[in-house]
């Protein structure tokens, strides 16, 4: 899918109707944080790819806005929001779901946490796993 998500809102209506609220409110909740995400991505250039950089910067600008709290939670709605769009392949694929497997981590929470950090990149990498049967208490290869 390319940056502007330019459907006249129908992949988020989709969505919203695979999901289940107990409340319209929920549904009205979702709606308008998937809209603000979607004008955020339309505003990256045409023809590319959301990536983790798109939503690095739309977390960004959410921090600014709100509690950190917020921003998880607005985070996770569109993390579905992408893997939604990945399973009716409209995506190749939801690059949160890719950072969770290249990091080893079963949720996204601490992927989301990393890239709000003031070094991404840095700690995405201490997100790493340990090899198998590697311990804390020694160095990596030792043995």
């Amino acid at each position: 899918m390319s940056a502007q998500l330019a459907d006249g809102g129908a992949a988020i209506n989709r969505f919203l109707l695979n999901l289940h609220p107990r409340s319209r409110d929920t549904v009205k909740c979702y709606r308008c944080i998937l809209v603000q995400f979607q004008s955020h991505v339309q505003l990256c250039p045409r023809d590319t790819a959301i990536c983790q950089s798109t939503i690095e910067s739309w977390l960004r600008g959410c921090l600014s806005r709100w509690p950190q709290h917020y921003v998880l939670h607005r985070a996770r709605v569109v993390d579905r929001f992408l893997d939604f769009l990945a399973a009716e392949e409209s995506i190749p694929g939801n690059p949160l779901a890719q950072l969770c497997l290249n990091y080893g981590q079963r949720v996204g929470t601490p992927i989301l946490r990393a890239l709000l950090s003031s070094d991404p990149a840095g700690a995405l990498e201490s997100l790493k796993a340990l090899p198998r049967f590697a311990s804390v208490h020694g160095a990596v290869g030792a043995g």
